[in-house]
């Protein structure tokens, strides 16, 4: 599963890129965490 993520000034969007999590164990990467809002928008 790939996603990416865009800003739209403090506004982050997260969108699914290929692949489908539904049911699946995911690992998620990132480079830098500094509030964690990439992790909560992959919920």
């Amino acid at each position: 599963v790939i996603c990416t993520k865009v800003r739209e000034g403090d506004k982050r969007i997260v969108r699914l890129k290929e692949g489908n999590p539904a049911g699946c164990h995911v690992v998620i990467v990132d480079d830098l965490v500094q509030s964690g809002g990439t992790l909560i928008e992959c919920q």
